[in-house]
């Protein structure tokens, strides 16, 4: 987060086998309604994201009006397959 901060892009990549819980150690927890979990069940996009916003706001208390830009994009690689999680499902570029 300090990095961002300082105006470095940065990536965070899980790798691994079907079922070892990439998608769970990156979103956490998500019940039966589909809606993500808080505290200790968010994954490690939403507790940076909550890290990041913390030390924006407190920034802006500091320092007074400030301006920022945060871009994020969340992408699935899978069988050659790369797939926007953040856009329409149907959005699939082979």
């Amino acid at each position: 987060v300090e990095k961002i901060l300082e105006g470095y892009n940065v990536s965070v990549l899980a790798y691994g086998q079907t079922g070892s819980g990439k998608t769970y150690t990156m979103f956490g927890d998500h019940g039966q309604d589909g809606i993500a979990s808080g505290g200790e069940e968010r994954g490690l996009i939403p507790r940076l994201i909550g890290q990041l916003m913390q030390k924006l706001q407190r920034k802006v208390q500091m320092v007074g009006c400030l301006e920022f830009g945060i871009e994020m994009s969340a992408v699935e690689l899978y069988m050659d397959t790369v797939r926007d999680l953040l856009s329409d499902p149907i959005n699939v570029v082979r």
